[in-house]
C-alpha cells in the first residue's frame, strides 16, 4: 500500500487551495505579468482549464496500468508543479495551477498516439511520427511545456490529418492542432482549454484507460 505522509496531505492540501483560490491566483498571475500561453484559460467559475485539467488527471490516476492511484497522483501534482514552476521561470504558490491543465493536455496528447496505434493499427505510418514530433515541440520533456513556434509544421499536419480523416476517428484531435496553429500565446491558452473540455466531456471506459496509460507514460518518461 502507498504510505500516506505528512508530505501527501501538504500536496492535497495544496490542490485544495488551487481549486478554491482560483480568483485570487489568476489575478496575481496577471499582477506579475505570467505568460500568456501558459495562464489556465478561465471563462467563467465552471469553465476553466484547471478544473478540467485536475479532472483529467484524477481519473488518469486511478487508471494507470501499474502505478497506484494515490501514487500516480502524487507523481503527477509533483510534474505539474515542476511544469508550472518552469513556465513561469520562479518559484510560486501558484505553480500548481499553471501545470496541472498543461500536464493533463500532454496527457492528452500522448494518448492520441496511443490510439492511433494500438487501437487504429497505424503503427508505422508517417502522420502519427509527424504528430508525435509536434507534440515534443509543445512539450520536449516531462517537466517542461512551451508554446507553439512552428506555425507550419502545425499547418501541414492539420492538411495531412484532415485528408486522412483522423479529426473523425479521434476526438480532440482536431483541438490539439489547432493549439498550435496559432502563435498568439493567448490563443493557445483558449485551444488547451478547449482540448482539455473535450478529454472531460468524454467518459468513456475506452478513453480513461488511454489517459491512465498516457499519465503512465509521461511519469515514468516511456
Amino acid at each position: 500500500m502507498h504510505e500516506v505522509t505528512d508530505d501527501t496531505l501538504d500536496l492535497h492540501d495544496r490542490a485544495l487551495a488551487w481549486a478554491e483560490k482560483e480568483e485570487a491566483i489568476h489575478n496575481h498571475l496577471k499582477i506579475n505579468r505570467a505568460p500568456a500561453w501558459a495562464m489556465p484559460y478561465r471563462m467563467h467559475p465552471s469553465y476553466n482549464s484547471y478544473g478540467f485539467g485536475a479532472a483529467v488527471i484524477g481519473r488518469a490516476s486511478r487508471t494507470c496500468p501499474s502505478l497506484k492511484g494515490e501514487e500516480a497522483w502524487e507523481r503527477a501534482t509533483r510534474l505539474a508543479i515542476a511544469i508550472g514552476r518552469n513556465a513561469l521561470g520562479r518559484d510560486s504558490w501558484a505553480d500548481g495551477y499553471v501545470g496541472t491543465p498543461l500536464l493533463a493536455a500532454h496527457v492528452v496528447a500522448r494518448s492520441f498516439v496511443v490510439h492511433l496505434r494500438e487501437n487504429l493499427g497505424y503503427r508505422h505510418v508517417a502522420f502519427v511520427d509527424d504528430l508525435e514530433r509536434y507534440i515534443a515541440t509543445l512539450w520536449p520533456e516531462p517537466s517542461r511545456a512551451r508554446p507553439p513556434r512552428d506555425l507550419g509544421q502545425a499547418l501541414g499536419l492539420h492538411r495531412t490529418l484532415q485528408e486522412f480523416g483522423m479529426y473523425e476517428q479521434v476526438p480532440g484531435l482536431r483541438e490539439l492542432i489547432a493549439a498550435g496553429s496559432n502563435t498568439a500565446e493567448s490563443q493557445y491558452s483558449v485551444r488547451v482549454g478547449h482540448l482539455l473540455l473535450q478529454a472531460v466531456r468524454d467518459l468513456s471506459p475506452a478513453r480513461r484507460e488511454l489517459h491512465g496509460q498516457s499519465l503512465e507514460n509521461v511519469l515514468t518518461g516511456r
